[in-house]
């Protein structure tokens, strides 16, 4: 008789203890992002981007890496193009021909560079607005952060990044236009953080 009258008061305590417990709002999760966001240093991930343009959609991968502050590199998978950039110049290599060409600006490469995680953060971190949001996808609970991005670039206005909410790694962004139409999307896989990364690395 002892036995089951402690079992009824454990089996007690455990639902009057899950009837107690609430879901972390949006804006204590992306506390926690925050938080887990300063403690990276670098990362890499492999990248689906789907462009969508006039004609049919655009689809290509990616290798992203990643050093705090702002030194990246692109590794196309189709072998054709390399792009990095050493926080001043940026740099455009061809392997196929054996070619690298240095560049100050352009229009194509920022927004390459706009589809890094790191990117998305610094936009954020220094905007005085943003959206959250909550959604479930593929039994996953995502926390969804809205930003507005900067330049007059109207295809490319708004940008949104899911987080999952159990580890804060990215999912996916989404770009949309100055319509909410979305343009670009890319997926992000086997993401890694804090990774063995040096610009020896990055620009060799």
């Amino acid at each position: 008789m002892n036995r089951l009258f402690v079992g009824l008061m454990v089996l007690g305590v455990i639902i009057l203890s899950s009837c107690n417990y609430e879901e972390p709002t949006n804006e204590e999760f992306f506390n926690e992002l925050q938080k887990t966001m300063n403690d990276i240093d670098s990362y890499s991930c492999e990248a689906e981007i789907t462009v969508i343009g006039n004609k049919s959609p655009a689809e290509y991968s990616a290798t992203h890496s990643f050093l705090k502050p702002n030194k990246y590199k692109i590794q196309y998978h189709d072998g054709k193009q390399t792009i990095s950039y050493d926080g001043k110049r940026t740099y455009l290599i061809y392997p196929e021909v054996d070619k690298s060409v240095m560049i100050k600006d352009s229009k194509e490469i920022e927004e390459d560079k706009n589809l890094f995680l790191g990117y998305f953060l610094e936009i954020l971190l220094t905007s005085e607005k943003f959206e959250l949001d909550n959604e479930k996808e593929e039994e996953k609970d995502y926390l969804v952060i809205s930003v507005d991005l900067p330049g007059s670039n109207i295809y490319r206005t708004k940008g949104k990044m899911w987080f999952d909410k159990k580890d804060f790694k990215p999912y996916k962004m989404v770009i949309l236009n100055n319509q909410g139409e979305e343009k670009v999307n890319v997926y992000y896989k086997e993401f890694k953080y804090n990774i063995e990364l040096s610009e020896k690395t990055l620009f060799n």
